[in-house]
C-alpha cells in the first residue's frame, strides 16, 4: 500500500510506494543528533521526539518515495561537516527525511511524524512492523527498554543489512528523489550546535 507523506501544514506531500513490514525497517534512535535536530527545527515542541528522547524513523529505499506537490519548500541541514544530510519542510519546519551524504548508498530514513495516515503505535505497527533496531540508547534508559537488547538490534542490523544490499543491486540509488546529478537535492545548511552530555 501507499503511504501519505506531509508535512504538518500539507504544503509539501508526497508517497511513499509499496509500503508493508517486508519492504521496510523501523528505528528509534536516541543519539544527540536526532534530538539537536528536533530542538533545533522545533524547540518549543514535544512532538517530534517520544517521552524518553527517542525518534521515531522508518528505513527504506530512497526509489520509495515519490514527491508530489511543495518541492520549493523542502531544506536541508546537517550538523556536521560529513554528517546526515537531514531534509525538512521550510514551510513548518517539519522534519522529513534523512539520507547519508553519499549518493550511491541508497537508504534513507524516514521520521514518522511525516506519516499522517500513521497517528499511533497500533496503525504504525500494523503497517510498518515493530520497531526492530533501538540504537544509541543511553545507559540510564536501557533498562527501561528491555526491547532495546544487544540479540535484537543485531537481528534488526542484519535484517536491514540485507536489504540495503537488495537495493543497491536494484540500483535503487539511481532512482533516489534527494540526488541530482550526485548532487543533493538541496544545498545543505551547516547547522552550529553544543552537544549536550549523554549519560
Amino acid at each position: 500500500m501507499d503511504i501519505k507523506l506531509s508535512c504538518s501544514c500539507g504544503q509539501v506531500q508526497g508517497r511513499l510506494k509499496d509500503v508493508n513490514p517486508e519492504r521496510v525497517s523501523r528505528a528509534r534512535c536516541y543519539c544527540r543528533f536526532c534530538q539537536a535536530y528536533a530542538t533545533h527545527l522545533q524547540p518549543e515542541s514535544d512532538r517530534l521526539l517520544d517521552e524518553m528522547g527517542g525518534s521515531d524513523l522508518l528505513q527504506l529505499s530512497p526509489a520509495d518515495i515519490v514527491f508530489d506537490q511543495g518541492k520549493e519548500n523542502i531544506g536541508c541541514l546537517k550538523l556536521t561537516d560529513k554528517g546526515v544530510l537531514r531534509y525538512y519542510a521550510s514551510c513548518c519546519r517539519s522534519p522529513l527525511v534523512g539520507t547519508v551524504p553519499k549518493p550511491k548508498v541508497p537508504f534513507v530514513s524516514v521520521s514518522l511524524s511525516a506519516l499522517p495516515e500513521l497517528p499511533t503505535e497500533t496503525d504504525r505497527r500494523r503497517v510498518l512492523g515493530p520497531v526492530r533496531i533501538h540504537a544509541f540508547v543511553p545507559k540510564d534508559l536501557k533498562a527501561q527498554l528491555p526491547e532495546a537488547s544487544r540479540l535484537r538490534n543485531a537481528r534488526g542490523l542484519t535484517r536491514l543489512s540485507l536489504k540495503l544490499l537488495n537495493w543497491v543491486v536494484k540500483g535503487d540509488a539511481g532512482r533516489s528523489p534527494f540526488w541530482l546529478d550526485g548532487k543533493p537535492l538541496v544545498e545543505a545548511e551547516r547547522v552550529r550546535w553544543k552537544p549536550k552530555p549523554q549519560s
